[in-house]
Order: structure tokens, then C-alpha cells, then sequence
């Protein structure tokens, strides 16, 4: 891509000379501006200067950065080759997109080395795909080194690829606008509910879940449901996670998946052989994104037992979590054996057994204990975010972060004062 741009200021302090050197280069982050949407204004400044801020660690006394617009600058570093004028910006660029966004792909570097127009122009090339994977590869950066967009190359399985591994062996459920027919005489409308990294104040899990269920045409919850269809149900939500997510890895959409999986369904034979069939056709590529919850673990659990879930499912996905029973104060049975986090599922207290201030105090000081992170689930009044909140809890999720979503958005940052202020979030 060639573009002329006109700065007078620019041209005046960077002279013919450095730039016929190949010394200058133009950085622009459009990605962020783009998802940032109509948050933009408000956050562009903050974006500037956390760039300033990278390029400062890496220029010389002699260098200097210029911003030329809202989402774009100027890098001349006049005693120093193309090649590492280029490797600084590729580096200010990859930091910067992670840590607002939380990933950095292919399609997000905008490097263009600049040279002198005529009447005080810029004239901006745009570095080729082969030199942006060279130089990823000279910085160290395996994360983009290998093209997403322009050459046409896909990173990740298409769909197409993905139904010819992912679901061999397990019954195919038709999807239409995240309606299905699952098992006869039940009918389920799924979506996916963010969670929310309240250290990072990013969402970066999507968990499926059913938004609707009908049984012999009664709506009805998850836990009223028959051991049957229930099982079917975490397994039907299984297989469509995976699905969505292959389609968003081939649109270049990334997040972690949330998988939701019940104590007793893993427990029960048959639970457990098609949970594993499903795993086990998960393709090796996509695994670092799973995520597994174990839920509805009984009070008292023995840890001989908790310690086999988890060890059956960790060679799948990146990570497992499980749930402590309401209530509950004894935690022995989770320390050890492999587990990332553990919390509370709101759905598991009642209105008459209500989740309260003790309970957030107690996971907060177990998660210490533990060395454990922990998360609260189904989370729908903003009181008991303010319990997670004041005892640190690491994520939550539900209606009080925000509602259930057709498909995940991807990796966006969100702020506590979005969620407590009920912000409306423009994705």
C-alpha cells in the first residue's frame, strides 16, 4: 500500500538524507481504533501513550517518534539500519495490541517504511508479508510469524476441516441461528456468556451455555432436566463450542473457551466415555484454547476422585477449573491435584440459601490459601460483584457483567466502571 500524506512539521525536522537511509517508519494500531468503536475518543489518548511509552524503552538519544494522526506515528531512528528500525516498531506494535487487546495477529501490523514525496509528503510502503515474518522471526515473535491475511493462508482450521475430526464418532446436532434440536423432545438455544478477567479488566473466556431449553414442550432449567437429557445437554453444548469456535479462528476471532461440564455427567460411565470421544477429537491446535469447568461438585468430595477428573481432562485443553459446593469451608480436597481456579456457581444457592458476604470471604482467603485463582459464576445482582470484587475474586461471569451473546466477540478490555455504571459496551 502507497499513501501520500502531507506534514510540513515532520519534513521540516527529518531531512532527505534519513529518509533516503531507509531509517523512518510509520506505525499505525487501526485495529484497536476499530474494535474500540465509539469508545475510541475516549481511550486514544491512553493507546498514544502507552506507544510513546514502548518506543521510549527502545530509542536513542538521537531517535524520535512523531505522531502524524489518531492512530498512527512516525519512528525515525537516524543512526540505526532499516532492519532494526523495523524490528522496534514490529515489537512497540506487538506489545502494544496485547496488552489492550490481549492478542496480536497477522492481521493487525501496519508497518510502513516512509520516504521523502515532493511539496512536504510522506510517501508510505507498506512492508510485504515475507518481510513482517522475518522479521518476526529476527524479534523472537513466534505468536505472528506466520501470515493470516493477504496471502490468504488460514492459521487455524476452517470449519469444513473441523466437521471432518471434530465430531467423528458423535451425533451431529443441525444449528440455526443457535437453535437445535437436540435429543427428541428436547429443543435448545444456546449462547455464550463472557467472563470477565477482573485483574486485566478483560473479556477474554466465552462459556456455552443454553439460553433456552424445552423438554416435551415445557421450558425448563438445566438441573430439572432427567440424567439423560441432561447429560445430552452438556454434551450438545460441548460440540457447539467447538464448532463456533472454529468458525471464529478462520474469521481470525480469538478467545478461550469455556467449556462447562457437570460432576455427576463426567462421573457416570457413559458420561465420561462420550465427554473423552468429543475430547479426544478436538483438533491438537485448538486445545491451548479450551477451557473446562467442573461443576455441581458435591460437598465432601473425595480427592482421589476430583483428582481423576481432573487428570482425564487436562491432556485436552489448557486448563481445569471446578466448583465448591454452597457454603462449603473445606477445601482439601482441591488442593493439589492440578486444578486452575476454583468458585462458586450462583445457581447452586437458593433464595432461601443465598450466597453472602462469608462465602466471598472465605474464597478469597482459600484462593490465597490455595495458591489457586478463583471465579464466580451466573452472576446476576451487582451486590455480589461487589463481594468479588473486595476479596479478589479473579473472574466472573453472568448477567450483572453482560448478558448471553449469540457468538463471542472476541478479546476486548472492559472496565469496572463500564460494569458498575451499566455502560452500555458497543462491540
Amino acid at each position: 500500500m502507497v499513501r501520500n500524506l502531507a506534514y510540513p512539521d515532520i519534513m521540516a525536522t527529518a531531512s532527505p538524507t534519513l529518509f533516503a537511509k531507509g531509517s523512518v517508519n510509520v506505525i499505525g494500531f487501526d485495529g484497536i481504533k476499530i474494535q474500540a468503536g465509539d469508545r475510541w475518543p475516549r481511550i486514544c489518548d491512553s493507546v498514544c501513550a502507552r506507544l510513546e511509552s514502548l518506543l521510549h524503552a527502545s530509542l536513542g538519544p538521537g531517535d524520535f517518534s512523531a505522531r502524524i494522526d489518531d492512530a498512527a506515528y512516525l519512528v525515525a531512528m537516524p543512526s540505526s539500519d532499516p532492519s532494526e528500525v523495523n524490528i522496534v516498531c514490529l515489537r512497540a506494535v506487538y506489545n502494544m495490541y496485547n496488552y489492550f487487546l490481549g492478542q496480536c495477529s497477522f492481521s493487525h501490523i501496519q508497518i510502513a517504511n516512509a520516504s521523502c514525496g515532493s511539496d512536504n509528503t510522506l510517501v508510505l510502503s507498506q512492508l510485504s508479508d515475507d518481510q513482517i515474518v522475518n522479521l518476526a522471526k529476527q524479534a523472537g515473535i513466534d505468536a505472528i510469524s506466520t501470515p493470516d491475511r493477504r496471502s490468504g493462508t488460514t492459521v487455524l482450521p476452517s470449519l469444513s476441516t473441523l466437521n471432518g475430526r471434530a465430531l467423528n464418532g458423535v451425533t451431529d446436532v443441525a444449528v440455526h441461528h443457535g437453535v437445535a434440536p437436540a435429543p427428541p423432545g428436547l429443543v435448545v438455544q444456546h449462547g455464550f456468556f463472557p467472563v470477565w478477567n477482573a485483574s486485566r479488566s478483560m473479556l477474554l473466556t466465552y462459556i456455552c451455555e443454553p439460553k433456552a431449553i424445552q423438554f416435551d414442550g415445557r421450558r425448563m432449567q438445566a438441573a430439572q432436566l432427567p440424567t439423560k437429557e441432561r447429560r445430552e445437554l452438556e454434551l450438545y453444548c460441548f460440540r457447539e463450542g467447538i464448532e463456533q469456535y472454529a468458525r471464529s479462528a478462520a474469521m481470525y476471532v480469538r478467545f478461550l473457551l469455556g467449556v462447562e461440564i457437570s460432576f455427576e455427567v463426567l462421573g457416570s460411565p457413559v458420561g465420561r466415555r462420550d465427554v473423552i470421544s468429543i475430547c479426544r477429537s478436538i483438533p491438537y491446535e485448538f486445545r491451548d484454547f479450551v477451557v473446562f469447568l467442573l461443576t455441581e461438585v458435591p460437598p465432601g468430595v473425595a480427592q482421589s476422585r476430583l483428582s481423576g477428573m481432573v487428570t482425564l481432562l487436562k491432556p485436552f485443553g489448557r486448563r481445569v477449573s471446578a466448583t465448591i459446593a454452597p457454603h462449603m469451608r473445606i477445601s482439601a480436597a482441591y488442593q493439589g491435584i492440578g486444578l486452575h481456579s476454583i468458585g462458586f456457581d450462583m445457581r447452586e444457592f437458593s433464595p432461601y440459601d443465598p450466597f453472602l458476604e462469608d462465602d466471598g470471604e472465605w474464597l478469597g482467603r482459600t484462593r490465597k490459601k490455595l495458591r489457586l485463582r478463583s471465579f464466580l459464576l451466573s452472576v446476576s445482582d451487582m451486590h455480589t460483584l461487589d463481594i468479588a470484587r473486595g476479596n479478589g475474586i479473579d473472574y466472573m461471569c453472568g448477567p450483572a457483567i453482560l448478558p448471553i451473546c449469540p457468538e463471542p466477540f472476541g478479546i476486548r478490555r472492559l472496565s469496572w466502571n463500564e460494569i458498575s455504571e451499566q455502560t452500555v459496551f458497543k462491540f
